[in-house]
């Protein structure tokens, strides 16, 4: 070849005519590759400009079969003499992806092609792939790179997005030693999307709630606090949606409380904005939850077309999933809609939900990951419990068990701590004991021992009785304390029996679980007549925690004195892939005698927690409680106290008061949550 013996001009000049379109006609082409095919071992990297020219021809786009398979025969003879080519060939195959049918984008092939040449291409670029795998099988990770970093950006459309990614996950038809990459890949593309949505949602709350009625939509059911937005983006149309902030920060803290880089982080764009706009307005994130809920759809659906024809894959695809939501999804926050992938997995039978919950409850109990990692797993394993409709009674029984044991235990082994309720160095703890709670207002209808409840109860207008039911038993009440364990152990399943020494321990969850949480277990156990809390959520009113200043990189922040209410299985509001979930999910299901009293039950409780006025007429029992608990709590508690009026900011409105306890427009950012979760 010119190129190696240093003639330039006639280099170049073969260069100008093989770039030249208006002068390459299909007879010229074909005699250029079958002069080109014969002399590939002369094409060394110092010829990539000529090579590079070819590449450029629109080939799989061309009606001359005879051209397209001289084309194809060049490119398999280059990749087989010169492996330098590879990248360049596989990058040049894999942008013949975004071709694509729609009249708005400059297509580089043809204007407003129809569907059938649409699939003429993407057949002919996957039959291409196929052979280069087939001959150079050591390619197979160069396609993957090429793969991932030919993704369409977020500015590009959903067409463009949902376009490309059918491609890759056809690719992992005849490559399925990609799956685990490009898969991580995907969720990873699909995580990004997800937190920007929240997080515009989070502003757009905390902006104006009333600006995020977008469709005029209400809620079928309570919805969590200051999620109003994300309620309203069923009426989402899809289209062109401008770049929102990558916020999600990129944290890791170890138990002893230094500062790591060990992965828990969102991962950001790589292109780089000259100027970033300060929100996304209301149209625009519709337009970007369209392009994740048609992205996911996808997803779905390869899932479920390869459990359809390879039964024996249900396993592998569960714990590819799995090992990406250890990798990439646990330690992103604010993600709301990916994590269901799991979900949908775990459901497909009762072992593979079983290991994901043995998965959840290994991380919480194991001292030896990072605390951030341990709550977060408490948050994931509660909210799967509580809305998985799959789950049997004796798993959700059993869960509840293994929760209360370990926490029993760990009450056990630092009781004798000096200390007073620290949720910086007893995340772990509280968040373990805010999941109980939170299954427990879930899922009281599996604890419960009767039979009859248990069946009238599976159907959403059947009444459950609970007022024919005995009264409630106060904690702390010495009087009563082996009765009411004997007849807690009677009504309810046994291992809810070591739930109020944990209560009651000089660690006050109460105080510092999230308040929404506990004031509906409150309700519920009330009314239920399971337990009697509210003298210790009334006395804990008075308790003052000092708030403690975290140092990081010089910048001090404030470490809240309570835990968040963070629940990732929280309703699914995407609405084309909702029916690979809506089957499976476990809505809120109010009792109607609990919630037709919670406005005048919590008036009364705020004015006598003694009970004197309570419907379930418990006033000695109540009065002996708050007596024992004041006694109690004051042996353990050595903190200061305040006035009542100086704390009381637990008034809640009226969605989470009907259960809507994931506030997501409180949730911590990762560095938050790395700082306030660093100790066990």
């Amino acid at each position: 070849m010119r190129c190696e013996q240093g003639d330039d001009r006639r280099y170049n000049e073969m260069i100008h005519k093989l770039s030249n379109r208006d002068e390459l006609t299909p007879e010229k082409q074909l005699n250029w590759l079958a002069a080109l095919t014969n002399y590939v071992s002369a094409l060394t990297p110092e010829c990539s400009a000529l090579v590079e020219a070819i590449l450029a021809w629109q080939w799989s786009a061309w009606e001359n079969l005879v051209l397209v398979k001289a084309y194809a025969t060049f490119f398999e003879h280059l990749v087989s003499a010169q492996a330098f080519y590879v990248v360049p060939v596989m990058r040049s195959l894999v942008g013949c992806f975004r071709f694509y049918a729609s009249e708005e984008q400059d297509n580089p092939y043809k204007k407003n092609a129809t569907a059938d040449e649409v699939q003429l291409v993407h057949d002919r670029v996957h039959r291409a792939l196929q052979r280069i795998i087939s001959l150079i099988p050591t390619s197979t990770p160069k396609l993957a790179h090429v793969l991932s970093e030919n993704f369409p950006y977020k500015l590009d459309t959903a067409l463009a997005q949902t376009t490309y990614l059918g491609n890759v996950l056809r690719v992992l038809d005849y490559a399925p030693m990609l799956r685990d990459s490009l898969m991580q890949t995907i969720i990873e593309r699909l995580l990004r999307i997800d937190v920007d949505i929240q997080v515009e949602l989070d502003e757009l709350d905390e902006l104006d709630q009333d600006e995020a009625d977008l469709a005029g939509d209400e809620d079928v059911f309570a919805m969590e606090q200051g999620d109003a937005a994300a309620d309203q983006l069923a009426g989402y149309d899809d289209g062109e949606a401008t770049d929102a902030h990558e916020t999600a920060e990129e944290s890791d803290v170890d138990d002893d409380g230094g500062d790591d880089d060990d992965g828990y982080e969102t991962e950001e764009e790589p292109e780089v904005l000259a100027e970033e706009p300060a929100g996304m307005s209301v149209t625009e994130i519709r337009d970007l939850s369209g392009k994740l809920d048609r992205m996911i759809t996808l997803v779905f659906e390869y899932f479920s077309v390869r459990r359809t024809r390879h039964p024996s894959a249900v396993i592998e695809d569960f714990y590819l999933l799995l090992d990406i939501f250890d990798r990439s999804i646990l330690c992103t926050f604010k993600s709301r809609h990916t994590q269901f992938l799991l979900f949908h997995a775990a459901s497909v039978s009762t072992e593979l939900s079983d290991v994901f919950l043995g998965h959840l409850t290994s991380k919480v109990c194991t001292a030896s990951h990072p605390s951030v990692i341990r709550v977060a797993s408490a948050s994931y394993l509660a909210s799967f419990v509580a809305r998985a409709s799959f789950l049997t009674r004796d798993t959700i029984c059993n869960m509840m068990r293994v929760l209360i044991g370990w926490a029993q235990i760990y009450v056990n082994d630092h009781e004798t701590d000096d200390t007073y309720p620290d949720l910086e160095r007893y995340a772990v703890f509280y968040a373990t004991v805010q999941a109980i709670l939170y299954i427990f207002c879930f899922r009281w209808r599996d604890l419960y021992n009767d039979p009859l409840v248990a069946d009238t109860t599976m159907s959403a207008d059947a009444p459950t009785d609970i007022a024919s039911r005995p009264a409630p038993i106060p904690l702390g009440n010495g009087s009563n304390g082996s009765g009411g364990d004997a007849l807690r152990k009677q009504l309810w399943d046994a291992g809810l029996s070591g739930l109020q020494p944990i209560l009651t321990s000089k660690f006050n969850p109460l105080k510092i679980c999230s308040p929404g949480v506990v004031q509906q277990f409150a309700r519920l156990t009330r009314r239920l007549n399971f337990l009697y809390i509210y003298p210790i959520i009334e006395r804990n009113k008075h308790l003052y925690l000092p708030q403690r200043q975290h140092s990081n990189r010089s910048m001090k922040q404030a470490v809240p004195v309570e835990l968040e209410a963070f629940f990732p299985f929280d309703p699914y509001r995407l609405g084309q892939s909702s029916r690979y979930i809506d089957p499976l999910y476990q809505e809120w299901r109010p009792d109607s005698e609990v919630e037709d009293d919670d406005d005048e039950g919590e008036e009364e409780e705020e004015g006598d927690v003694s009970g004197e006025e309570d419907e379930v007429n418990e006033a000695a029992a109540a009065a002996a409680a708050a007596a024992d608990v004041d006694e109690s709590m004051s042996a353990k508690w050595n903190g200061p106290t305040l006035a009542h009026s100086l704390l009381d900011d637990t008034s809640l409105d009226d969605s989470t008061l009907a259960m809507s306890i994931s506030p997501q427009s409180g949730l911590l950012d990762a560095q938050r949550r790395a700082l306030l979760f660093s100790n066990d």
